[in-house]
């Protein structure tokens, strides 16, 4: 039996949203981070990329606490 913890790296993670404080900046790249690796298939391949470059637009009005969860629906498309 495999005991290893599963492990998801992010070694960078770069957002530019226009209106967001450093301080929201990094809370909300957190979130995303968290709601990526809540979401990914418990058991798989591994695999390493070197980049994944996504671009998001973001609807006008979009509620903050929105954000993350459009973002991370972004990179999983991605990752598929």
């Amino acid at each position: 039996m495999d005991n290893r913890a599963e492990t998801v790296r992010i070694g960078e993670l770069s957002l530019r949203i226009p209106g967001l404080s450093a301080g929201e900046g990094r809370a909300l790249g957190a979130e995303v981070m968290r709601r990526v690796a809540e979401r990914l298939p418990g058991k798989g391949a591994s695999r390493s990329l070197s980049a994944l470059d996504i671009k998001v637009k973001i609807p006008e009005g979009t509620p903050r606490h929105r954000l993350a969860e459009t973002v991370a629906d972004a990179i999983l498309r991605g990752l598929k």
